[in-house]
């Protein structure tokens, strides 16, 4: 499933590859980026730290935020 939450802003989901982003243009409202987060967490999906996994800058300037599974203790 690929939802956007705005203009410039598409969440990721696809559970059968594992494979769960965030992919934001350039000039995205942080609003839109808000929702996308809080959606992905009503799906118990949270942002990987920058320990885990750096966001990647696409060939087209869009940046790249993956995310994890989680547990409702991890994420409390």
């Amino acid at each position: 499933m690929t939802a956007t939450s705005g203009p410039g802003v598409w969440l990721h989901i696809d559970e059968e590859s594992v494979d769960f982003h965030i992919t934001v243009d350039p000039g995205h409202r942080t609003a839109d980026l808000r929702f996308a987060l809080s959606y992905a967490e009503a799906w118990g999906l949270a942002l990987l730290s920058q320990d885990e996994c750096e966001p990647e800058v696409l060939d087209n300037d869009r940046i790249r935020l993956y995310l994890k599974s989680v547990t409702h203790q991890e994420r409390e």
